[in-house]
């Protein structure tokens, strides 16, 4: 980062676990042009998402990278309940392959904010992909963004207030993503304010052996109503998953507890 907080070197990294968390950074993609990965295909919610991501990615000038649905939701979830690391360490290799390339120093991934086990390991994907890049002397930062409403105020390292061109097109390109329209619907009545600010965070979550995060209540009343045959906990499989992703390795971050960043330059 430069000593007034602006992103420089090479094309940012932008990597989400599901497609359609772009749309809540779309002002950002359109100054800053990252390169987007996106772990699932949208699949578990029904039709795969995908397209509609690619073009959401585009309006923004943005780039669609090398991995954009890399696999299904149901497989990507298989994989957490069989302690199967193998999809995300090929995430990991892809971010830290792109970097390089790109030279990028800045990736920003999903935060972890227990509405989803997806969120919370592409966190762990990318500051895994960041703690590998530090271990080659690369000059990286790591910042997230939560996809729902949230977090402590003191983690934000950089916002961006939209003007109101830049919520138009936002808008808009919402509007195109149908297959997400009651989701957004939700999300904005419950943080009008997403629309017009973006905000981007320092991960600051410590994988702390006790947390109860909101998705194990979901997956334990699906358990219930017969429509998942197990569920996934956080002690059992998201929190070794992301240990063994980590290699034991604080992900070393180059900002100062109180430094933020202006994302907006």
């Amino acid at each position: 980062m430069s000593a007034t907080g602006d992103v420089v070197g090479g094309r940012p990294l932008l990597v989400h676990g599901h497609p359609g968390h772009e749309l809540r950074l779309f002002g950002w993609m359109e100054r800053h042009r990252p390169t987007v990965f996106v772990m699932t295909d949208g699949s578990g919610g029904g039709a795969i998402r995908t397209s509609h991501s690619r073009e959401a990615v585009a309006r923004a000038g943005a780039i669609a990278g090398p991995a954009f649905g890399l696999a299904p939701d149901a497989v990507w979830y298989a994989a957490i309940l069989n302690a199967d690391a193998v999809l995300f360490d090929a995430m990991v290799d892809m971010l830290v392959e792109a970097a390089i390339a790109q030279n990028a120093s800045l990736i920003v991934s999903d935060a972890v904010d227990g509405y989803n086990p997806m969120h919370d390991l592409c966190e762990a994907v990318a500051a895994a992909a960041v703690a590998t890049l530090h271990g080659q002397g690369r000059a990286i930062t790591h910042l997230v963004a939560r996809a729902v409403a949230g977090g402590d105020p003191s983690d934000i390292a950089a916002e961006q207030r939209l003007d109101g061109e830049a919520q138009l097109r936002k808008q808009a390109a919402i509007d195109a993503y149908t297959p997400l329209a009651e989701e957004v619907r939700r999300l904005l009545a419950e943080e009008p304010t997403a629309l017009a600010v973006e905000q981007l965070r320092r991960p600051s979550f410590a994988w702390a052996a006790n947390w109860s995060p909101g998705w194990e209540r979901i997956g334990a009343s699906r358990v219930a109503a017969s429509k998942y045959t197990q569920r996934i906990e956080y002690a059992r499989h998201v929190r070794p998953l992301a240990l063994a992703l980590l290699g034991g390795r604080a992900a070393a971050h180059p900002l100062e507890s109180g430094e933020r960043v202006d994302c907006a330059s």
